[in-house]
């Protein structure tokens, strides 16, 4: 059989590199094995920087038993002459503040100067702890700039840990994959099946709800109660089966986040009971537009949600109100899509030229990421996560590399972005 050239060549490298190695193995002295050291505690967060006007390190020296006090200090350094700095220290979780007070002005501060605040922290008993401190000054009287620390304390008997991640963030777990049968063609018009189906024709419906978090001068406020409609998003009517599943098509959600599905069919012989469930995805839409999809950050997939299964054999089946809670992945993914519709929204109401590409967006809501940004090269955006600034939560942050985007398509200024 015939061999090309660079193939042969390639194959004696990779021979002599065999042999070297070998050689060296055998040589060399064996190191000595050491056993590896248990990883350390996070004990430090950094958060701000250019954009925020401001830098801050919130450090711990430990993380101590069910009782025990932790030594934390904040360093802070504006970036703009400070004529107010304040230190704001806050413990949601039941800990203790010690050595201080939780609300202190510092007076001026000058631009590039570094000042630092000690408190001693006690956490009375086994449970997860918040602690952060936020710097705040008014360079102006319109202009308030602010950056925060943060650190999560998982305090037990054992080994007690330290992050600058929450871990009581819920993972996300993708939908199972299973072959699906398109069924698209049984769905028939709700005039055909009317209010009253009989077995074997169906009307679903329900509706998408989520909680709301609101970013203001003194940090993000959890609005209680708030339930904003899951508006212009994608959603699948499926049936499940043991080997495949059965799609019925898609619909977008209304301005009020309802959903309604009409079709007729069985499981087939002796069997007229569907098993229904609907899946919601983080696909944007308006019309025929596909205005953006949302992925996980980690695994390049869309993200979708299953509802659960409800039987019938027929008639009204309402999946009612789904209420996503504001910890939940899905309202954080919620709102990042609806900032999107409403900068894609305004955009064509103030006479911007047809949008006629898809942005993707990257997110995840236990990554880390701190700072968001727009790529050019890939036409994709990424939403900053890092708990000392949520992005996905900050309407203005998302619109703003969103105008990234549409400058990108249309202007021949090109702004890069960064500021």
């Amino acid at each position: 059989m015939f061999k090309h050239p660079i193939s042969l060549r390639l194959q004696t490298l990779f021979s002599l590199l065999v042999i070297l190695t070998l050689t060296l193995e055998f040589w060399l002295p064996a190191l000595p094995v050491q056993a590896q050291a248990p990883t350390a505690a996070t004990l430090i967060d950094e958060a701000g920087g250019a954009y925020e006007q401001i830098e801050v390190v919130l450090h711990a020296d430990q993380a101590p038993a069910p009782g025990g006090v932790a030594t934390f200090t904040l360093t802070a350094k504006p970036l703009r002459n400070a004529p107010d700095l304040t230190i704001i220290w806050e413990l949601p979780d039941g800990a203790t503040l010690l050595g201080g007070t939780a609300n202190e002005t510092l007076g001026v501060v000058a631009a590039g100067q570094t000042v630092q605040q000690t408190r001693q922290v006690q956490f009375p008993q086994a449970s997860v702890y918040t602690v952060s401190a936020k710097a705040v000054y008014h360079p102006d009287a319109a202009t308030s700039l602010t950056a925060m620390g943060i650190l999560f304390f998982t305090i037990n008997d054992g080994q007690s840990t330290a992050s600058d991640l929450d871990p009581r963030t819920p993972r996300y777990t993708p939908p199972s994959h299973k072959r699906t049968i398109d069924k698209s063609s049984k769905a028939v018009a709700a005039s055909a099946v009317g209010p009253n189906a009989t077995n074997g024709c169906f009307n679903v419906k329900g509706s998408l709800t989520r909680g709301e978090r609101q970013p203001t001068p003194a940090g993000y406020l959890d609005v209680g109660g708030s339930a904003v409609p899951v508006h212009n998003i994608l959603v699948e009517m499926r049936e499940e089966d043991t080997i495949s599943d059965d799609s019925y098509g898609y619909t977008v959600t209304d301005a009020n986040g309802h959903y309604e599905f009409h079709f007729c069919d069985d499981d087939g012989f002796l069997d007229d009971e569907l098993e229904l469930y609907v899946r919601v995805c983080a696909e944007v839409w308006e019309g025929p537009t596909r205005i953006a999809r949302i992925d996980d950050y980690d695994d390049d997939n869309l993200y979708c949600f299953d509802s659960g299964i409800i039987e019938s054999e027929g008639g009204t089946v309402d999946f009612d109100v789904t209420a996503y809670q504001i910890s939940s992945n899905e309202a954080q993914i919620f709102n990042i899509a609806d900032s999107l519709y409403w900068a894609w929204k305004y955009w064509n109401n103030n006479g911007g030229p047809a949008i006629t590409n898809t942005i993707l967006i990257y997110w995840n809501g236990s990554r880390g990421q701190k700072g968001s940004f727009y790529n050019s090269s890939r036409t994709t955006m990424v939403v900053g996560d890092d708990p000392s600034n949520p992005s996905q939560w900050d309407d203005s942050v998302v619109m703003h590399e969103y105008g990234h985007f549409l400058d990108h398509q249309f202007s021949c200024n090109q702004n890069p972005g960064g500021a």
